[in-house]
């Protein structure tokens, strides 16, 4: 009976310091909250577009609904 063969592996490894790890860490941090930020402010400019536009329809049809009014009183 033959042993069997025994393979071993070489690995490559590079210490890192501390700061070395936080910072690939910390960048990806940074990154994500200003993404985040982005996408709150596009947010609210979409809410406040549309608070705008519903103001203005509404402004229209008050002006609308007075015109018909007015037209319909005065034969």
């Amino acid at each position: 009976i033959m042993a069997p063969k025994r393979t071993t592996a070489t690995t490559t490894s590079t210490a890192m310091t501390d700061a070395q790890l936080k910072a690939p860490i910390t960048q990806g941090v940074v990154d994500a909250l200003r993404k985040l930020k982005q996408t709150e402010l596009a947010e609210m400019v979409m809410t406040t577009m549309i608070l705008e536009l519903v103001a203005e329809e509404q402004s229209e049809l008050v002006v609308s609904t007075t015109t018909m009014t007015s037209s319909n009183v005065n034969p």
